[in-house]
């Protein structure tokens, strides 16, 4: 039988033998280079989520928030790893971009996806751009209603899907069992500007231009957005509040559970990783 010692002596080599192996599994730092960086923008609240609760786009921005998220090739093997920073900003015209711009140059990340709530959505629509033109009252206590264009003199609309791989980004989320679908940009001749998103023109489809407008200026950094559902505890609370008025015959909208958003989220910038990784 043997002893105390000897016992001691096997486990110290079975364990030092796993790690060696489990190292030698692994790519090294130098063969994928150093971690790319992403910028996660979520929107705080508004007025379209219930008073006292926290928009969806904020709870996956600071989930994610310091995330390493690993990009494998077809192979199985890493191809690239990104590092998260979450970043939350105010849903205000004039507030809501000036956090963005001093996130990159602090930052300087590889990547930019912004995700803001679209209740009813039936699951993640990734955008393909934005049009130039805002409306609608931002919240308090900017507070300030607006009905023009985003960039004066600037075009009808830009696109973020020749930056992103919004296809690829919306095929990871279904084959992972994730509801999602591609937004659009299209002509619209009810649209002052002749045109129209699925992004609308409040401040989702407002961070959508400026993001298209900057992955423009600046090719070396890929950037997007992506529209997420709302809860369903959201949804069950906006029922409640409007009882005893409300027709309980009536459907509740579509809603998504948080994991499952956040996860879809997951998948997107680890698509967007990877694509950066291949060029």
């Amino acid at each position: 039988m043997l002893n105390r010692k000897k016992l001691m002596v096997c486990g110290l080599l079975t364990l030092v033998l796993t790690i060696g192996i489990s190292q030698a599994l692994l790519p090294s730092t130098a063969s994928i280079g150093k971690p790319l960086t992403v910028l996660l923008v979520g929107y705080g609240w508004y007025s379209g989520i219930p008073e006292g609760q926290v928009n969806i786009a904020e709870i996956v921005a600071t989930t994610l928030d310091r995330k390493m998220i690993i990009a494998r090739d077809e192979g199985g093997r890493i191809a690239a790893i990104g590092k998260v920073y979450g970043l939350v900003v105010p849903v205000e015209w004039y507030g809501a971009w000036p956090p963005v711009e001093a996130a990159i140059r602090t930052l300087k990340p590889n990547i930019i996806i912004a995700v803001g709530c679209s209740p009813g959505a039936p699951g993640l629509r990734v955008e393909a751009g934005g049009v130039n033109w805002m409306y609608g009252t931002s919240s308090a206590p900017e507070a300030m209603f607006k009905n023009e264009t985003i960039e004066p003199n600037g075009p009808p609309y830009r696109l973020v899907n020749s930056s992103v791989p919004t296809s690829d980004m919306v095929i990871a989320c279904l084959k992972n069992g994730i509801p999602a679908y591609l937004g659009k940009v299209y002509a619209d001749s009810n649209s002052p500007i002749g045109w129209s998103s699925t992004t609308g023109r409040y401040l989702c489809n407002f961070m959508t231009y400026m993001l298209a407008k900057y992955a423009g200026e600046h090719p070396e950094v890929k950037a997007g957005f992506v529209h997420i559902p709302t809860l369903p505890e959201y949804v069950s609370m906006d029922i409640a509040n409007k009882l005893p008025d409300y027709d309980l015959t009536k459907a509740p909208s579509s809603t998504m559970q948080k994991d499952l958003i956040v996860e879809g989220i997951r998948i997107c910038i680890e698509t967007v990783i990877l694509a950066y990784a291949e060029g």
